[in-house]
């Protein structure tokens, strides 16, 4: 029996000593609020402790700071891990915000948003109020930097970015890596000149040697005026480790399209590159009224003839059956 208590408090120990406060908040200026409150959904719920478990989009409300349109919450989340959520403007996970290709994980048509907690000091992280179906907080710019550390070999210790600005959080300045070998992260800054490094490691780090062809006063720049995703770019290089683009964002676009949008009779299912899989007609509160099998060719066509005027979705799952994309569309 001592052994049992002993091994739950050490494993409640483990869990506090590595455990860091995350604000997350959502600016929803402009938007009407709904009277269900306020919501986040993600993957962290359950470890959080929230009812219902990870992507219950009622299980955590966020709550309005003073009369601002700014929402937020307060969670205390194991650090060194990568987390994925959305906004809720609701209850109900079709209210869920659309997020911009740019912000999204990317990987594999994933539209969810992404952080990673990558330090357990006792200060909360909090990366800003993002505008709700946007990228970046007011008056900020998003920046998503992408290296490739295949000709480097990356550090145990785990691969950062240092930035030539004021106040720079080097607790914060992980990149996280989806893929093998690239490792990335996404900021939000002021417009204008934004001076970085790579840095491989963090007790004896080795700061990459940006060559003269691509270095301003020993910094890669880049002159930001608006959201901005970067090319990957290898370790003390000027550019790709190899022929093969580490530009991910450019071959996650649209898988399918649809028109016309509004509809009122037929909806036209296009498919970009031709891709077999399940095409669903789902309602407002995401049951599924009818199923189609795609075999690629172009287009699919649904008939929406039956059906009342208001917001519906189209879900494409691929023929292993994971979900690709989720298409919002106005019957009339």
């Amino acid at each position: 029996m001592k052994i049992i208590y002993i091994t739950l408090f050490f494993f409640s120990f483990t869990c506090f000593a590595f455990a860091k406060k995350v604000k997350f908040a959502v600016d929803l200026t402009g938007q009407p609020i709904s009277p269900n409150g306020v919501h986040i959904t993600g993957d962290f719920q359950e470890i959080a402790g929230f009812p219902g478990g990870d992507w219950t989009s009622d299980g955590t409300p966020l709550t309005q700071e003073g009369t601002s349109s700014i929402y937020s919450i307060i969670i205390d989340l194991p650090a060194f891990r990568k987390y994925e959520y959305k906004f809720v403007n609701g209850d109900q996970f079709y209210e869920a915000e659309f997020i911009p290709i740019a912000s999204r994980v990317g990987y594999d048509f994933n539209d969810n948003r992404w952080i990673y907690v990558d330090s357990t000091s006792s200060d909360t992280s909090f990366i800003g109020a993002i505008r709700f179906g946007e990228n970046a907080p007011e008056g900020k710019k998003m920046i998503r930097l992408l290296v490739d550390m295949k000709n480097e070999g990356s550090s145990p210790e785990g691969v950062f970015v240092n930035a030539n600005l004021p106040n720079w959080n080097e607790n914060q300045s992980s990149l996280y890596r989806f893929i093998d070998n690239i490792y990335e992260a996404i900021f939000f800054v002021d417009a204008g000149l934004f001076e970085y490094q790579f840095v491989n490691g963090r007790i004896s780090p080795k700061i990459e040697v940006v060559p003269n062809d691509c270095a301003v006063n020993h910094y890669r720049t880049i002159n930001i005026v608006s959201d901005t995703v970067l090319s990957g770019v290898c370790f003390s290089s000027c550019a790709a480790c190899n022929t093969t683009s580490t530009d991910h964002m450019s071959t996650n676009f649209e898988e399918m399209k649809i028109s016309p949008n509004p509809a009122k009779d037929i909806i036209h299912c296009t498919f970009i590159n031709h891709s077999a899989g399940t095409v669903e007609l789902l309602n407002p509160v995401g049951q599924s009224i009818t199923t189609y099998k795609s075999n690629g060719l172009n287009p699919l066509n649904i008939d929406a003839s039956s059906l009342k005027s208001g917001i519906y979705f189209i879900r494409y799952k691929n023929e292993k059956n994971k979900v690709y994309q989720i298409k919002k569309v106005t019957l009339l």
